[in-house]
């Protein structure tokens, strides 16, 4: 269902149980976000979704003023072929896990849990109102279609199939490179396991031809951002995304 301002969206209503939607207006005044949630409201909407270009001062402070919770800065990094190799972890270091790529028997459940990991930082995460659980749920079936070929190519695991200790999914096509999840086990992180993970995805996309490749994460993931600078990507992109809960 489509309105002007706004678009209910099908797979997020239906996974999440309730109607969920995204204004589509690139920028807002008082009086357009008023009517957009009043129609949203007669919709029957819960949740509505809106990005913005974070120098739009304006819009920003009119879409806070009305309830817009500033549930991410979203990031996204690129880089070009041939990519950055950044120096390798030292030997003996818990970064020289070989990687490998996840079988179809790979544990789904562990894999689910570092899925969650990826997500610790996510809007649906940090929003206090989304249900713990249900984002809990977003990122395993996330994983699950990442694994089965819905979501990513191919998904990465640092150690075994029955005991990973990080991950990363990614895609080719259209000639670039696309990272999805990516995590690390808390008793890992800083260890240079996720320089390991990253080398490992760029020689995936080198090996299909890739002229470049894209990362998405949140500002306040600051080990992330740091991770991907080191490995060379710069930021191409960012914007900034409420989220409207539209009282019934």
């Amino acid at each position: 269902m489509s309105a002007p301002g706004f678009e209910i969206l099908p797979w997020d209503t239906s996974f999440f149980g309730f109607p969920t939607a995204r204004i589509n207006l690139a920028r807002i005044d008082a009086d357009s976000l008023s009517a957009v949630l009043t129609a949203l409201r007669q919709a029957g909407a819960r949740l509505a979704y809106w990005s913005s270009d974070p120098a739009d001062v304006a819009g920003n402070a009119v879409a806070q003023s009305a309830g817009g919770f500033l549930a991410d800065e979203k990031i996204t990094y690129a880089a070009r072929a041939p990519f950055t190799k950044p120096a390798p972890p030292a030997a003996g270091g818990l970064g020289t896990i070989p990687v490998t790529l996840a079988g179809t028997e790979a544990d789904r459940k562990a894999l689910e849990v570092l899925a969650i990991e990826a997500g610790k930082y996510s809007r649906f995460r940090v929003d206090p109102d989304f249900p713990r659980p249900l984002f809990e749920s977003l990122y395993r079936e996330w994983m699950r279609k990442s694994l089965d070929g819905t979501m990513a190519d191919a998904v990465l695991i640092a150690g075994t199939n029955a005991a990973p200790q990080g991950m990363l999914s990614l895609s080719a096509g259209d000639g670039g490179g696309k990272i999805g999840l990516v995590a690390v086990a808390p008793a890992r992180q800083g260890t240079g396991l996720g320089t390991t993970l990253m080398r490992a995805a760029e020689a995936w996309f080198a090996e299909r031809g890739c002229a470049g490749a894209t990362v998405v994460t949140q500002a306040m993931n600051a080990g992330a951002c740091r991770l991907y600078e080191k490995c060379g990507y710069s930021v191409a992109r960012r914007e900034l995304i409420r989220h409207f809960w539209i009282p019934q």
